[in-house]
């Protein structure tokens, strides 16, 4: 009991001073169990929840009208390298997308970037460039039920997919493309079309590739709370 309440309460794994960290959702955190609320970064976006009942491990989502959004803002749209992630989990079979974070509009010829599962067992990683999608998908199949480290990353060459930790498919390498940049919201648990019946744990975002080791990093001084 001492051990998980030091942990519990020891400083996060995450800088929040990090000038390249963007944004930062710890949705188990206390001061997010509300709406709106404020991101744990140096930008403090204004995050408003429609549903999405809090708990210790974070907001669970219904699948049918609750999600997180967070305005347009410049510290956003990156259009460079990012490493985007968090924690999620699915709680029901037969989903057509489980969405952890998206910036911009689903089917739109142009939009930004998102992770999200599909058909409840698989992870994508996509960003546009030039209005053109590429993504990648985690190689091992997701189980309904559990959680999940799932980060994509683009580090200027090569387009990247982490789950639990570890790079799970063979890096992509688009060489050096700009991300297509909008206006829309950065949403969570959801995008314009589809609601994922999930609960996310965490949610980040890097105007910068984060290495293996970093990201091997974050997952194993986060992986208790789940």
């Amino acid at each position: 009991m001492v051990s998980l309440l030091n942990r519990l309460t020891k400083s996060p794994p995450i800088d929040i001073y990090d000038p390249n960290l963007e944004l930062y959702l710890p949705l188990y955190d206390h001061t997010m169990g509300v709406s709106p609320f404020i991101s744990k970064d140096l930008s403090h976006h204004t995050a408003t929840a429609t549903g999405a009942t809090w708990g210790i491990q974070g907001r669970t989502f219904d699948g049918i009208d609750d999600g997180i959004s967070i305005p347009d803002a410049a510290s956003l749209d990156i259009a460079g390298a990012i490493t985007v992630g968090g924690w999620i989990k699915t709680n029901t079979a037969g989903q057509t997308v489980g969405t952890i974070v998206r910036k911009g509009i689903q089917f739109a010829s142009q939009s930004n970037y998102g992770i999200n599962i599909y058909e409840d067992t698989r992870c994508f990683f996509e960003f546009w460039t030039g209005t053109v999608r590429k993504t990648i998908e985690v190689d091992t199949a997701l189980s309904v039920g559990t959680w999940y480290f799932l980060v994509g990353v683009y580090d200027g060459t090569f387009q990247r997919i982490y789950r639990q930790g570890v790079e799970d498919a063979t890096p992509i390498n688009l060489g050096s493309v700009v991300l297509d940049v909008d206006a829309t919201a950065l949403r969570i648990g959801r995008d314009d079309v589809y609601f994922g019946k999930t609960t996310v744990g965490a949610v980040w975002l890097y105007n910068q590739a984060l290495s293996a080791a970093q990201i091997q990093r974050i997952y194993l001084a986060t992986k208790f709370r789940y």
